[in-house]
């Protein structure tokens, strides 16, 4: 140990760690919201349509 310093063996070598305080995380609710609205029609609409995807195949052949 180099003379300089003053500290005892008795004191600890690493600092105790504060308390970590989460911070809110600002995430873009707006934009997260379509998102969340886009995924859950997304498959309603696949089977609204469903139905007449091959009715318009046929027509398409006449």
């Amino acid at each position: 140990m180099a003379p300089h310093q003053s500290e005892d063996e008795e004191a600890p070598l690493l600092q105790p760690k504060k308390q970590h305080t989460i911070d809110k995380t600002p995430l873009p609710w707006r934009q997260l919201s379509v998102v969340l609205f886009l995924q859950l029609t997304e498959p309603l609409t696949a089977q609204a349509i469903a139905p007449f995807a091959p009715q318009r195949r046929w027509s398409d052949t006449w």
